[in-house]
């Protein structure tokens, strides 16, 4: 009797220090979302057991394109009330309700899921399938988009700019506001915005702040670029200055940059686009006598003596051209103070602008 209660004991004693060990390793488990840090993919999300989750381009309006047989490689992820990790913001975690009534978690208003062929913890195979999925990060500077672009015109378009309904992939901030390039734009340089940021809020110019962010896996970081527009910053890629289309309004997805003032004129930006190329030397004059010398000529030169210096005569200075054939006169009478006759003297910092496009005058001659 005494052996048997003995053994009772021993067990009942192993019992409870198994059910302690298990408890205790369960408080260490919790439904949520957490940040994985590996060597080779860099910070992205996992659920509670590790488990990678993902986007995808197509759900850059913010609702899930992912339904019926597509659901069956890539299950959603949901829970009800999920516990955020360190290093992210509840706020950025949302619920949307899909379109067959079942519940999806979302972050920075992209739906997660999870793919069907991640076996084990810290599996990510589902980053860049097709292009179009990528693993969950939380510090994109860029994602791409798939979507039908709609122009300002309220007209669809293909990827060519011509009128019709295509899917075209794009890039987007992480917000999944679209980024633009001009055509008049060359390698790094940005010929639109002008110095006094008075066209800004039509195409205001992008700083994705790329240095400590990161790119989706078919994005090659060193087609990235900054340059310096009248003291702030612009990111560039393949050389092209990016801008975002005022009448976008910051909203996800919209694309109506594509038709203004006509399709093709303002492109969106993929990985397919082609390098900017390098400007003329006319095309640096022709830039810099619109943004920087044209409005000191129509202020402070046209206005004093109208008619006189924008009338077809050697005094015209009014149009490229023919501020291009007096570049190096324009700057004598102005350094000189011999113009505007009669009116304030120009500032060091104007004069200053009349020397360097006589300077850039001279290389194109």
């Amino acid at each position: 009797m005494k052996n048997v209660l003995r053994l009772l004991i021993i067990v009942f004693a192993i019992s409870i220090t198994s059910c302690s060990k298990s408890d205790e390793g369960n408080k260490n488990v919790l439904p949520g979302v957490y940040v994985k840090d590996s060597s080779t993919m860099g910070r992205y999300l996992v659920d509670e057991k590790g488990m990678s989750l993902y986007y995808f381009t197509k759900d850059i309006m913010g609702d899930s394109k992912c339904t019926e047989g597509c659901l069956d490689l890539w299950p959603i992820y949901y829970n009800a009330n999920p516990v955020i990790g360190s290093g992210l913001n509840d706020e950025e975690f949302a619920t949307i309700t899909r379109a067959d009534g079942s519940m999806q978690n979302t972050y920075k208003g992209w739906p997660l899921y999870y793919f069907v062929n991640d076996v084990e913890a810290d599996d990510t195979n589902g980053d860049a399938v097709k292009g179009v999925w990528y693993i969950a990060k939380p510090d994109y500077g860029v994602m791409l988009a798939d979507g039908q672009l709609v122009g300002d015109d309220g007209k669809n378009y293909m990827s060519d700019y011509k009128e019709g309904e295509g899917m075209t992939q794009f890039m987007v901030n992480m917000d999944g506001v679209t980024v633009y390039s001009w055509v008049v734009d060359r390698e790094n340089e940005n010929n639109f915005t002008k110095p006094d940021f008075s066209n800004d809020k039509v195409w205001p110019i992008a700083d994705l702040n790329l240095m400590d962010m990161s790119l989706p896996s078919s994005i090659d970081m060193a087609d990235f670029g900054e340059i310096d527009v009248y003291g702030k910053k612009q990111t560039t890629y393949k050389g092209w200055p990016l801008y975002y289309y005022g009448k976008d309004n910051g909203e996800r997805g919209i694309t109506k940059g594509v038709s203004f003032p006509s399709p093709g004129i303002w492109p969106i930006v993929n990985t397919t686009i082609a390098d900017a190329v390098p400007p003329t030397p006319t095309e640096i004059a022709q830039a810099y006598y619109a943004g920087s010398l044209k409005p000191i000529i129509d202020t402070r030169c046209t206005t004093c003596h109208a008619g006189y210096h924008n009338q077809s005569n050697e005094s015209d200075y009014s149009t490229f051209d023919h501020a291009m054939a007096r570049a190096g006169g324009l700057y004598n009478q102005v350094n000189s103070g011999g113009m505007p006759k009669g009116g304030v003297k120009l500032s060091q910092a104007e004069i200053d602008i009349f020397k360097k496009f006589s300077d850039l005058v001279s290389d194109i001659n």
